[in-house]
């Protein structure tokens, strides 16, 4: 039997959250693989921060919905 305790398998808190990101007003991101998972996170709020946001996805049509889900989301029109 191990030695180790149920707090020793799991990691701490984040020190840093989506509410730290300071306002990217006037940045320009690229995010692949942006119509899923952590891309697609990603893409959210960066520009739910005010960056210019484009996507690079493996599939045209999952890319467009990823963005209209974006906007849709965000209320941004800075992804593409």
């Amino acid at each position: 039997m191990s030695s180790r305790t149920a707090a020793g398998l799991f990691p701490p808190t984040p020190k840093y959250t989506f509410k730290d990101i300071p306002s990217l007003q006037g940045k320009v991101a690229i995010v692949t693989g942006a119509n899923t998972g952590i891309g697609k996170v990603t893409a959210r709020e960066l520009l739910k921060n005010g960056a210019k946001v484009y996507i690079a996805c493996r599939n045209e049509e999952k890319a467009e919905k990823a963005i209209n889900e974006l906007k849709q989301v965000t209320g941004k029109d800075d992804v593409q």
